[in-house]
């Protein structure tokens, strides 16, 4: 979660029009407190890159970037559907800012009427298959608590349906059969001081989340 956070922060630094070298974009990111070396800062450029929101040009050896004027998501339309999954599927887990971003622009649009009215994006929502399962909204906050763990990387007490728990969250994934947390546990009784047990347990199952 913390590197799809800074990803979109570097994303966000790269201009529009002039480019950028790699070097002062590294100068730039470390400026702002994303801590990353040369070669981590480029493989987030080819991954945006390789899905089109990132233009590159080599010059005298030197790699500069700025963010592409051939969105893959440029009509209003488009737009709609984007913001229409992610507050769906994926808002609790969103950046602060980021979050607070999609919010203004769900404001804006009307994104149901949009949707519905567009001629040219029916063709693909009758084919695309979205079957994805959606939490109730009393589950953001936890949520929140449990990504706030994973990007400090501090331990929570967590209390499912039938069990307590002291854990280490290590990732929320979503599939077709819900939102799974995945964490470590520390086994008590070998008294380790690293986390040896990995488990996966569904977030619907969870009662509520107590910061340690």
């Amino acid at each position: 979660m913390r590197q799809f956070e800074s990803m979109l922060n570097v994303y966000h630094l790269l201009p529009r029009r002039s480019w950028q070298s790699l070097q002062s974009l590294h100068i730039e990111c470390q400026s702002i407190g994303i801590n990353c070396s040369m070669d981590t800062l480029r493989r987030w450029l080819k991954a945006w890159l390789a899905v089109g929101f990132v233009e590159e040009m080599t010059e005298s050896k030197q790699y500069q970037y700025r963010q592409s004027r051939h969105q893959p998501f440029i009509t209003h339309t488009q737009d709609a559907l984007l913001l229409h999954w992610l507050s769906r599927y994926f808002a609790p887990l969103l950046p602060d800012d980021v979050y607070r971003l999609l919010n203004k622009q769900l404001q804006v649009l009307d994104i149901e009427a949009t949707i519905n009215q567009s001629v040219s994006l029916r063709q693909y929502l009758d084919v695309i298959e979205i079957d994805l399962p959606t939490l109730p909204h009393y589950y953001h906050f936890p949520l929140a608590l449990i990504k706030k763990a994973m990007l400090q990387q501090s331990v929570i007490h967590c209390v499912f349906i039938g069990q307590s728990l002291t854990l280490l969250p290590q990732a929320l994934v979503l599939n077709r059969q819900g939102w799974w947390l995945r964490y470590q546990i520390k086994e008590v009784a070998l008294k380790e001081k690293e986390p040896v047990l990995s488990l996966m347990r569904l977030v619907v199952c969870l009662l509520w989340v107590d910061e340690s």
